[in-house]
């Protein structure tokens, strides 16, 4: 009876250590996949919500002297911002390509702080990013401000042409990558 339980207690760690090294073999694939995957975009972590952004329109960047001067320009004391700093240094700190890559700055102006708005997951459509964002008004509620979203996005000029922005599934700004 015990060579009977030792023989089954082998045989189950023999295919548990199988079953375990054919799963880790199926993740380490899934990883290198990940890593050699090439991404048309990426997001940079900038406040969703700030006044700052009433002082520009959406806008592509596509050099470093660009960066710089409106950079400059926004960083001025009177433009009014809520975080700067929380809107500049994660944009200085993305490490952009500018011989590969272009800054997106997408602004989204709402007549009322009352509005809601979400983005969804940004997508491509061929050589197209498309930027949804979605408004849903507070039930009962309005108030006289204006609010003012920002959102940052680097993409690849190679794998994206140009950034579409829809509101509520109306076409709104058109941004394209290259002059």
């Amino acid at each position: 009876m015990k060579k009977l339980l030792f023989v089954f207690a082998v045989l189950l760690f023999s295919v548990t250590t199988t079953v375990f090294a054919e799963g880790r073999k199926e993740a380490d694939k899934k990883e290198v996949v990940k890593k050699d995957a090439v991404k048309e975009f990426r997001l940079i972590p900038v406040p969703t919500k700030d006044h700052g952004y009433s002082n520009f329109q959406s806008m592509i960047i596509r050099s470093q002297q660009e960066l710089d001067a409106v950079m400059e320009a926004l960083g001025r004391k009177e433009m009014g911002w809520n975080n700067l700093a929380g809107f500049s240094k994660p944009i200085q700190g993305a490490a952009i390509d500018f011989n590969k890559e272009a800054l997106v700055l997408i602004r989204h102006t709402e007549n009322s702080g009352a509005v809601e708005v979400a983005v969804e997951q940004p997508r491509m459509n061929g050589l197209v990013l498309v930027w949804s964002i979605k408004r849903k008004q507070a039930s009962g509620v309005g108030t006289a401000d204006m609010a003012y979203y920002g959102y940052s996005v680097v993409v690849l000029k190679e794998k994206v042409r140009q950034v579409q922005v829809f509101v509520d599934g109306k076409k709104g700004d058109v941004i394209p990558v290259l002059p």
